[in-house]
């Protein structure tokens, strides 16, 4: 399975703690994965602790070796998305 298909089916297991959450990522040629994490879940929490909650979940359930082509997830808010 591609890195991207991993990152969607694992953060959106009832069981990651993120309601409803919603993904814009590119996949690279090369692997890489880079992208948006959007969920009410993160609202009223600072970026440190939505990182947290977000790499939390990857890292019990996705192989090191495949989350090292992950290159960045931004996590933001439905209404944070909405401003950019």
């Amino acid at each position: 399975m591609a890195l991207k298909e991993e990152i969607i089916s694992t953060i959106s297991q009832p069981t990651s703690g993120i309601a409803s959450p919603v993904f814009e990522l590119d996949e690279g040629s090369d692997g890489e994965v880079t992208g948006f994490v959007i969920s009410d879940s993160f609202a009223a929490k600072p970026q440190m602790e939505r990182q947290n909650l977000v790499w939390k979940v990857l890292e019990k359930n996705v192989p090191a070796d495949h989350l090292a082509k992950l290159v960045m997830l931004i996590t933001v808010t439905p209404a944070e998305n909405a401003k950019e």
